[in-house]
């Protein structure tokens, strides 16, 4: 087998063997592990043309589980998703056909909370024009992934940030101004029990060439 066939291999496998893990043992990642994560996340594409020459177009916020940062940022989610609660709920009863969705999403976020894992991880992306800094974050959050996968780690993505960028609390305690970049996070750790495969269906009866 040659040199690129065996890259190629290995890749495939790492992208096979990815998924999202919501338990995590109390074990907890090395910081060179965690380092390789970002450093993964940081040579994701990005759009040059919209942060222009700020070197600081894309951050990252490592909270571990037992600093006093990981409490107060547990305060703010959970502000921040009763609240989204609440709006959802106030959709008028004529919407019914759109809130029958959303009275679902209702029911999920009052018991979503972080989880319980070593570490959580925000991504930060600097907003221009274009605005593709949800795009680019996609980009960061995969490459991130895939390294994680790739040294055994669990990862698990958390959507709930998509909706804080503009959140004073949160932004304040990151040092960021507010709505000046996008945001997604991830949690990290081990995984506490090993996932199993997935059948996927074959790529071959949904590709067409043209």
């Amino acid at each position: 087998m040659s040199q690129q066939n065996e890259k190629s291999q290995i890749l495939q496998e790492i992208i096979k063997s990815r998924r999202s893990v919501r338990k995590f043992s109390q074990e907890s990642p090395s910081q060179e592990q965690i380092e390789k994560i970002i450093a993964s996340g940081l040579d994701a594409p990005f759009a040059g043309a919209a942060t222009g020459e700020n070197k600081e177009f894309r951050l990252f916020f490592v909270i571990s589980k037992n600093s006093v940062v990981r409490k107060d940022l547990e305060v703010v989610v959970d502000k921040h998703l009763k609240a989204a609660v609440k709006k959802i709920n106030s959709i008028p009863a004529r919407l019914m056909g759109i809130s029958k969705k959303l009275s679902k999403l209702s029911e999920r976020l009052k018991g979503a909370k972080l989880p319980d894992a070593p570490f959580i991880i925000i991504i930060a992306e600097l907003n221009g024009v274009p605005s593709v800094a949800p795009q680019a974050l996609a980009h960061a959050a995969e490459n991130m992934w895939l390294m994680a996968t790739a040294q055994g780690l669990g990862f698990q993505l958390l959507s709930m940030f998509e909706t804080m960028k503009k959140n004073g609390e949160l932004c304040k305690m990151l040092g960021i101004e507010q709505g000046a970049y996008s945001l997604l996070g991830c949690a990290v750790g081990v995984p506490k029990e090993k996932m199993g495969q997935v059948d996927r269906i074959d790529p071959k009866s949904i590709t067409k060439w043209l």
